[in-house]
């Protein structure tokens, strides 16, 4: 069945023959289903705070490029008067 599939945790395996086994499926797997989805909203939650700071760093970056692109110029062309 599903538990020789190591792919699978085996929160979810066991948690498939007992609703097996009581006839409950649905309950299971609703049970599932919620553990699931608020355990992937928590990484995607760590995931974009880990990214935050770094997008904060590279759009800082390229607004410096861009006013150094366009102050220098205007610099070069002031002193060469």
């Amino acid at each position: 069945g599903i538990g020789n599939i190591e792919e699978f945790p085996i929160v979810l395996t066991r948690m498939i023959a007992v609703g097996e086994q009581t006839g409950k499926m649905d309950d299971v797997l609703t049970r599932l289903a919620v553990y699931y989805e608020s355990e992937s909203a928590t990484k995607v939650k760590a995931l974009t705070t880990a990214i935050e700071p770094l997008i904060m760093i590279v759009m800082g970056v390229g607004v410096g490029l861009l006013v150094a692109a366009v102050i220098l110029p205007i610099y070069h062309l002031t002193s060469q008067f």
